[in-house]
């Protein structure tokens, strides 16, 4: 792959990854400000805890969204298989490879 492709592969990447973090929060924001408005007696600790838990919930749900689209790319351009792809996109995203391979002790995998 030259590097004219490589970089805009990763552009087109990182766009994505930004457009789908930016988009999810902004949901996530805009329920929780409904959520907070339209209760009448207020935020108590209760609806605080409850809000607080959809909000972590849907976080994770955006994180992995984010790790598909890795993988995807991932298994696209460097690997064979869906496995190699998961397991380097679900610690990369704010990673590189390399630094991946050595954070786990990962040795096996070679990117094309």
């Amino acid at each position: 792959m030259g590097f004219a492709r490589q970089a805009g592969a990763a552009v087109i990447l990182v766009t994505l990854t930004l457009w789908l973090q930016c988009a999810g929060m902004a949901v996530l924001i805009d329920l929780a400000r409904t959520y907070i408005a339209r209760s009448t007696k207020g935020l108590s600790a209760w609806r605080a805890a409850v809000l607080i838990c959809r909000f972590s919930g849907v976080t994770i749900v955006l994180h992995l969204l984010q790790i598909l689209l890795w993988a995807t790319f991932y298994r696209w351009y460097c690997f064979p298989t869906w496995e190699a792809s998961f397991y380097f996109s679900g610690a990369a995203i704010p990673l590189s490879a390399m630094e991946t391979s050595f954070s786990r002790g990962f040795g096996g995998l070679w990117i094309r």
